[in-house]
């Protein structure tokens, strides 16, 4: 029966390869998000329908973790290589408290209401914490989600 267990894991994992390399990353995420749920993980995504927002729970399984406990979620992907700024509240409008390098890696904490940028670019204002401790609000699509590691 335990050999039944490893060879069922080793397919889900492989699920999950599999839906990120055919599927963009955000309908790949969805679909992990209900894979992981359906197999028992207490690791979830839970909703806030009260204010529009999503809280993300990364599990250590599908993020990139470093030593002082920050896991990178997403990373910064402006289209013409500049910073991302980030602001002390949701919305173009919001005063900017600093700003996100391109590349840079950042943890997904809250995911708040859909916007539409100058450029025409459609996302979400997402609430995200740095490496350093650093947390503020950014314009979402300019994030790019981070590859999963599975763990084995």
């Amino acid at each position: 029966m335990a050999r039944e267990d490893k060879m069922a894991k080793k397919i889900f994992y492989l699920m999950i390869i599999l839906c990120m390399v055919f599927t963009s990353c955000k309908i790949a995420e969805k679909i992990i998000t209900n894979l992981i749920a359906a197999n028992g993980s207490s690791d979830k995504a839970a909703s806030t329908p009260s204010d529009n927002r999503q809280s993300v729970s990364p599990s250590s399984n599908n993020t990139q973790q470093s030593k002082n406990g920050f896991q990178a979620t997403h990373k910064v992907v402006t289209n013409d290589g500049t910073n991302l700024r980030l602001r002390n509240s949701p919305g173009f409008n919001a005063s900017q408290i600093g700003s996100l390098e391109y590349g840079s890696s950042v943890m997904v904490l809250e995911t708040g209401a859909s916007a539409v940028d100058s450029d025409g670019y459609r996302g979400n204002w997402t609430y995200v914490t740095t490496p350093d401790g650093r947390t503020g609000w950014c314009f979402g699509a300019y994030l790019q989600v981070v590859p999963l590691m599975p763990q084995f």
